[in-house]
C-alpha cells in the first residue's frame, strides 16, 4: 500500500512538472524542442526522485550525513533541478545551486520530523552521529524521547542545512526574474521552519514545528521586496557529488 501511494504521488508530480514544461516551452510548429525538455525532467530527475522514495519503501537508514545527502538529493534535489528546468534554465552551475536548495530544505525535514518519523519506526539521522554522542539508535528508535544528544543531532543537522542554503542564495538570484520571489519565499520559510526548531531547544521529538501564516506572510513580502544577500563566489562551489552527476546528466541530455 505504501509504495503503490508512493509510486501515484510520483506520477501525480511528474504528471504536474511535465504540463509546466510544456506550458512554457515556445509554441511552434515543431514540437522537438519542447518533447526534449520534457525527456530531462522525465528520464534523469524522475528517475533519480522514484530511487529516493523506493529508499523510504524499503525503511532504509543511512550511517554517514553523506548518505543522508545522497537521500536528499533523490527525493529532494531532484524536484529543484525539475523546476529550475521548468523555468528555462541550462547553467550548470544555477541549476547546482537549485539542488542545494532541495537538499537544504530536506534536511530541514529530517531536522523538523524527528519524533514524527521516530514514531513510525523510521529515522534519518546519520547512525554515526548518535554513536558520537553516546546515544544506540535501535535502543532510542524502540522507545523515542526528547535529550540532550537528539538536540546536538537536530541542531547540527540545521546547521548543515544553512550552509546549503547560503550556497542557493546565489542561484535564487539567476533565475528568471519572475520566479524568484516564489523561490526566495520557499527557501525563507523552509529555513524559517529550523529557527522554530532551534527557538524550542532542538526539541523536534515532543512537538513539530510549525512557522505561523502571519510569519509566512511577513516572510513572503522580503522575498518579495527585500534585497537578498548572496556571495557570488558560491555560484560555483562544487555540489554535492550525487547532485553534480544528476546535474551533468541533465546537461547530457540536453546537448
Amino acid at each position: 500500500m505504501v509504495l503503490t501511494a508512493i509510486l501515484l504521488a510520483w506520477a501525480a508530480s511528474y504528471a504536474f512538472v511535465a504540463a509546466l514544461v510544456a506550458s512554457r516551452r515556445p509554441r511552434t510548429h515543431g514540437t522537438k524542442e519542447g518533447d526534449h525538455h520534457v525527456l530531462l525532467v522525465r528520464p534523469v530527475t524522475g528517475d533519480a526522485l522514484l530511487d529516493g522514495f523506493a529508499a523510504d519503501a524499503r525503511g532504509d537508514r543511512y550511517e554517514t550525513l553523506d548518505d543522508v545527502l545522497n537521500y536528499a538529493v533523490r527525493v529532494a534535489s531532484t524536484v529543484g533541478v525539475a523546476v529550475t528546468l521548468v523555468m528555462g534554465v541550462r547553467d550548470r552551475d544555477v541549476l547546482a545551486r537549485a539542488s542545494d536548495l532541495g537538499a537544504a530544505m530536506q534536511l530541514t525535514n529530517i531536522a523538523r520530523d524527528v519524533g514524527e518519523d521516530a514514531r513510525r519506526g523510521r529515522v534519518y539521522l546519520p547512525g554515526s552521529w548518535f554513536a558520537e554522542v553516546g546515544l544506540d539508535r535501535d535502543a532510542w528508535l524502540r522507545a523515542p524521547s526528547f535529550e540532550p544528544g537528539i538536540a546536538t543531532l537536530v541542531e547540527r543537522l540545521l546547521d548543515v542545512a544553512a550552509r546549503y542554503y547560503r550556497r542557493a542564495d546565489v542561484g535564487i538570484g539567476r533565475l528568471p526574474a519572475d520566479c524568484r520571489p516564489a523561490i526566495r519565499a520557499a527557501s525563507l520559510i523552509y529555513e524559517d521552519i529550523g529557527r522554530v526548531v532551534r527557538g524550542r531547544g532542538c526539541d523536534s521529538v515532543s512537538v513539530r514545528a510549525r512557522t505561523s501564516a502571519w510569519r509566512k506572510l511577513v516572510l513572503m513580502l522580503r522575498a518579495r521586496f527585500g534585497a537578498a544577500a548572496a556571495e557570488p563566489s558560491a555560484l560555483q562551489v562544487a555540489p554535492i557529488p550525487l547532485a553534480g552527476a544528476l546535474v551533468d546528466a541533465c546537461i547530457g541530455v540536453q546537448g
